[in-house]
């Protein structure tokens, strides 16, 4: 392989990473999720604050932040204002606002997206088929570790979705071999 076409594939990579980091910066907020019946909001981080709005079982809301001592978020409220919820009765979704290393990225999603792209160049180096089929699969690989990186559905990390969606599959579905049979 030449050096220009490794060149031109290391700069489309590296443009890819960046224009996907642009979008992963707006949709940057951690979520919580109401696990109790009912979660009152208060003003402040604590029972001693006013009471400004019951969140229900399954509602989901924005953290901005945590207090510096307890265990409380603050909240965005559907209005627009801002409260402070218990995190007793609420679940993390991603609430990781101190451990981003890069573009947004924790370091396990960071492995993912350096991994897609060692994968892609790989794949491209390797000369198994024509340069346009290994051009066409390094850009696929180098999507899906962006998707795996920094891609969300519903609130939820898309590693997440993949990880669920593999245990669904195990815990409901049995794999049966019905070919030859194999002697030890």
């Amino acid at each position: 392989m030449s050096r220009t076409a490794c060149r031109v594939l290391a700069c489309a990579s590296l443009l890819a990473v960046v224009l996907a980091s642009i979008e992963a910066r707006g949709d940057d907020t951690a979520l919580v999720r109401v696990v109790s019946e009912e979660a009152q909001i208060h003003t402040g981080p604590g029972f001693g604050f006013r009471v400004v709005y019951r969140a229900h079982m399954g509602e989901v809301l924005p953290a901005i932040g945590r207090a510096s001592h307890d265990h409380w978020f603050r909240v965005e409220l559907p209005d627009g204002t801002y409260g402070w919820i218990l995190g007793d009765e609420v679940f993390p979704l991603d609430v990781d606002l101190e451990d981003r290393l890069l573009y947004g990225l924790t370091p396990m999603r960071l492995a993912y997206a350096v991994g897609a792209l060692l994968a892609a160049f790989a794949l491209w180096s390797s000369p198994w088929g024509p340069p346009v089929l290994r051009g066409v699969t390094a850009s696929m690989v180098i999507g899906m570790g962006a998707i795996v990186s920094w891609g969300r559905w519903r609130g939820t990390p898309a590693d997440v979705w993949i990880v669920d969606l593999a245990l669904f599959a195990a815990r409901t579905r049995t794999l049966t071999w019905t070919g030859p049979r194999v002697r030890r």
